[in-house]
């Protein structure tokens, strides 16, 4: 059980809509009640669903072990590559 004193309602509630209760409860222990790295946990999850990579993010980490944090940060830079060298502009 966790203390939701230490959390902001509007968190927990966002928390326990995209992970489930159980899950939400886990994450918020794991990080100790930390705001910030709670957050970070949020916005990556929106952004993952944003760009409906869900499974391909299940995929990778399965099979490379990759944590989340460092997949966003291969997308993010995979794309601006892409954007910098792709022969086509506008």
């Amino acid at each position: 059980m966790i203390d939701k004193e230490k959390i902001p309602e509007s968190t927990y509630k966002e928390m326990v809509e995209l992970f489930g209760q159980e899950k939400a409860e886990k994450i918020i222990i794991d990080n100790h009640y930390n705001f910030r790295a709670i957050s970070n946990v949020i916005i990556e999850e929106q952004i993952v669903r944003f760009l409906r990579i869900e499974k391909l993010r299940d995929i990778i980490i399965k099979k490379t072990r990759i944590p989340a944090k460092h997949l966003l940060l291969i997308l993010i830079i995979a794309g601006s590559l892409l954007y910098i060298f792709w022969p086509f502009r506008l």
